[in-house]
């Protein structure tokens, strides 16, 4: 009974710096660019060590250059996150290298059209295979090294929830599956005192965007229609990548420790447009 009360009249140890990552270890998946290079950059700005993975080797050793001058240390993981042998290897190099893993990012993924009228099996597959089983048994192998009080943030899209326009539907359904993951993880991993959140960028300008912009399916006159649309959200302009990286650092710090099981959308009301 003792414990009971307790639990229901004693207040957690209040975080005297609640927005503090400083002497914790982030894992960063798809790093050498974008919203995973943002990501990383915050995290390393914000005292953690960082350890980054992407699978594009040569992209990753000038990004990895870059990052060191921030100061805190920067772990290189070349490896490809659909394949799920490379996990453990991953896991183990950081922990070997940077002591611990507090943090994981899933941001490593796959993006390109899906038409559903002209569908390409392994195409299909290749977006699963990478955006989802890739997160699923990367999160479960970081796990097994986690300690009370980590976390996981699980990249999404607005997508996910809300398609912005056609020609994405594998993508689009990748992002839902990653949204229902993230909240069994959290059901699942809560009681062992790891928190799993998902962050949704809609509409951020990346490299990545020419996937979009110079594909054949999306022929000038619907990017003008794309664009309209995505310039008349509420707060009236496109998204970076550090809108999200923000985002992404926030829901790993105590700031964030009663929050698990959401998808936090960084769209600037794009879901409203």
């Amino acid at each position: 009974m003792a414990e009971t009360t307790d639990l229901l009249n004693a207040a957690p140890p209040r975080p005297p710096l609640p927005f503090d990552v400083a002497g914790k270890v982030a894992l960063v998946t798809g790093g050498a660019r974008g919203i995973g290079y943002a990501t990383a950059r915050r995290f390393l700005e914000a005292g953690a060590a960082v350890a980054v993975n992407d699978v594009d080797a040569a992209a990753l050793d000038v990004a990895v250059a870059e990052l060191r001058t921030v100061g805190p240390p920067v772990l290189a993981l070349p490896a490809d996150v659909g394949d799920l042998t490379q996990h453990r290897p991953m896991i183990d190099r950081t922990v070997a290298g940077l002591g611990h893993l507090d943090v994981l990012v899933n941001n490593a993924g796959t993006f390109q059209p899906t038409p559903l009228d002209a569908l390409d099996p392994a195409l299909v597959d290749q977006l699963f295979t990478v955006n989802v089983k890739g997160l699923l048994f990367l999160s479960a192998a970081a796990v097994e090294v986690m300690s009370p009080g980590s976390s996981i943030v699980n990249v999404s899209s607005l997508g996910g929830v809300r398609p912005p326009f056609g020609g994405l539907a594998a993508y689009h359904a990748t992002k839902g599956a990653v949204d229902s993951l993230t909240r069994d993880m959290a059901i699942t991993w809560g009681p062992r005192g790891i928190r799993v959140n998902g962050a949704g960028p809609g509409g951020i300008l990346t490299e990545g965007r020419g996937q979009v912009t110079e594909h054949p399916l999306f022929p000038p006159e619907m990017m003008t229609e794309i664009m309209r649309r995505a310039m008349d959200r509420p707060l009236g302009r496109m998204g970076y990548a550090d809108d999200l990286a923000m985002v992404i650092v926030f829901l790993a710090t105590p700031a964030a420790g009663f929050i698990t099981g959401q998808h936090l959308l960084v769209d600037g009301g794009y879901y409203y447009a």
